[in-house]
C-alpha cells in the first residue's frame, strides 16, 4: 500500500503524517508539488528536485507515504489511482491564522495555493473523488476516535491500533511545520 496525504496548506498535513507513523507506515521525507519535489532532512529543506509530479510519485514505495498540496486534476487523480489518498481539510480562517503564527507575515503565499486548490472545487475536488478518505483538522486535534478508526479501516481494512493512543502520541510529536504544542 502506497499512501499520499493531500491537504490544504496549514490544514494539519504533518499532524496527519505523525498519525500515519503511529500506525506503522514509513514517511518518505518528501513534499511533492506539480513540477518538483522537496527532500527534508532534520526538519530542514535539504534539496529541491525539478521533476513532474507523476514522475516524482514513483519514489513512494510499498508501506510508505508522502505529502502534497496538489490540485485535484483528472491527470493527478489518475496518477494516484493505486495510492490510498487521505485528504486533510481545515476552514480557511483557521489556516490563515495558523499561517500567520507560523510565518509571522501576511499569508500571500497561502492565498496563491488557495486559489489553485479551489480552482478544482467542482466535480474534480479531492473530497468528492472515489477512493479518497477525508478527515478534518478538528477530527485530529479533538481526537475523534470514530473518525480515526474509519481511517484505519480505509488504510488497512480493519483497526490495527488503538486510535486514541495513536492520535495522542501524534499530537505530542514535533513536526516540520508545527508552531506550538497545545
Amino acid at each position: 500500500m502506497r499512501t499520499m496525504i493531500i491537504s490544504q496548506p496549514k490544514a494539519g498535513t504533518y499532524l496527519c503524517a505523525n498519525l500515519l507513523i503511529e500506525f506503522g507506515l514509513k514517511q518518505l521525507p518528501m513534499h511533492f508539488s506539480e513540477w518538483r519535489y522537496e527532500i527534508y532532512q532534520d526538519k530542514k529543506l535539504y534539496r529541491r528536485i525539478p521533476k513532474p509530479f507523476l514522475e516524482s510519485i514513483k519514489r513512494v514505495k510499498e508501506n510508505q507515504f508522502a505529502v502534497t498540496h496538489i490540485s485535484a486534476t483528472t491527470e493527478f487523480y489518475e496518477g494516484l489511482r493505486d495510492f490510498k489518498k487521505i485528504i486533510v481539510l481545515r476552514p480557511l480562517e483557521e489556516r490563515l491564522e495558523s499561517w500567520h503564527r507560523f510565518t509571522g507575515v501576511a499569508p500571500a503565499k497561502l492565498w496563491s495555493h488557495e486559489t489553485k486548490w479551489n480552482a478544482h472545487n467542482g466535480k474534480n475536488h479531492w473530497q468528492k473523488q472515489k477512493g479518497c478518505f477525508v478527515i478534518e483538522f478538528k477530527d485530529l486535534k479533538e481526537c475523534n476516535v470514530k473518525k480515526i478508526d474509519k481511517m484505519q479501516r480505509y488504510l488497512f481494512g480493519r483497526i490495527h491500533h488503538d486510535s486514541k493512543v495513536c492520535i495522542e502520541a501524534a499530537l505530542q510529536k514535533d513536526s516540520l511545520t508545527k508552531f506550538t504544542k497545545k
